[in-house]
């Protein structure tokens, strides 16, 4: 396995860096500083990428995502995020490509619960995206996803926290094709260690079911179809069946260092543990879809 590193940018991280970066003392840290009325982030990603076919290492998925964070009062936030990703392949067909994916916008409500108070943490957060590459568009079968989010958190001691989030994906479709999602639930399971000054380590699984139009070939797979000469159409009996609902569970184990309170940067691998779709023991499952990555966080302002 080529342990190859790249530097990312993504959503899901940025939830990760910040809350590690804030939660080790949240008391503490409001009392040192009144909350700005606006904040600049970005980060930066880029993670392997393995042939879906072959599992062999076949190029890179980076993105590159802008977060203006807007403080309306010490409990309500609003967030304006807009994220693009490049995409480096060694196929010949594919080639490499930057495009823009999509903007979002998020509500988020603080301490709804507060450990002091309740000994857990609760915040909520309401998300709408639009993806604006028509060509996404076109692939995902839908233009845009509606997301309610749960969050709790937990300070176990000074060194350890957990986290649980639980969200719904409402998709608008544009298509009939059996492979559209309609919906999604996710589950985030997230433990958090300080082993070290300024170094922290992540341990997350996510629980994924998503839920599709129906049962169809799984078009990720068409490049097994074959072009049958005699009925002049696909044959598609080499194309793996993609049911109605599909469980997948990812694990993330990332460490990283704080240069400050305004930039962080995670190494890490991920690799899927199960996959319901997938006949494959967990021993080769998690081989197979092992990938390295890293994910630098900036903050402007």
């Amino acid at each position: 396995m080529k342990s190859l590193i790249f530097f990312i940018l993504m959503a899901n991280v940025t939830n990760l860096l910040a809350d590690s970066a804030l939660t080790t003392s949240e008391t503490r840290t409001s009392r040192r500083s009144k909350p700005k009325n606006f904040t600049l982030e970005f980060l930066l990603t880029a993670e392997q990428t393995k042939n879906i076919v072959t599992k062999k290492h076949d190029g890179s998925y980076s993105k590159i995502d802008a977060s203006l964070l807007h403080t309306l009062s010490p409990n309500d936030q609003l967030r304006y995020f807009f994220a693009s990703r490049y995409i480096e392949t060694k196929s010949e067909e594919m080639g490499n490509e930057l495009e823009p994916f999509f903007a979002e916008f998020m509500y988020r409500r603080k301490n709804l619960l507060t450990e002091s108070q309740n000994n857990i943490y609760l915040e909520s957060e309401l998300k709408a995206y639009h993806i604006v590459n028509h060509e996404i568009r076109d692939d995902y079968g839908f233009n845009a996803a509606f997301i309610p989010q749960l969050i709790l958190k937990k300070r176990i001691t000074p060194r350890i926290g957990a986290k649980i989030k639980l969200r719904r994906h409402f998709f608008p479709t544009t298509t009939q094709n059996d492979y559209t999602l309609n919906f999604e639930d996710r589950i985030y399971l997230s433990a958090s260690y300080y082993f070290a000054h300024k170094m922290l380590s992540i341990t997350q699984l996510k629980y994924q079911h998503k839920i599709r139009k129906g049962n169809g070939p799984d078009y990720r797979f068409m490049e097994l179809a074959q072009y049958n000469p005699f009925t002049r159409s696909l044959d598609l009996s080499a194309v793996p069946e993609a049911k109605k609902h599909q469980e997948i569970v990812t694990l993330h184990q990332g460490f990283l260092y704080f240069f400050d309170r305004q930039s962080m940067l995670e190494v890490y691998a991920e690799t899927k543990l199960s996959n319901s779709y997938d006949k494959r023991d967990i021993e080769t499952i998690t081989d197979d879809e092992l990938v390295f990555g890293t994910a630098l966080y900036l903050t402007a302002f």
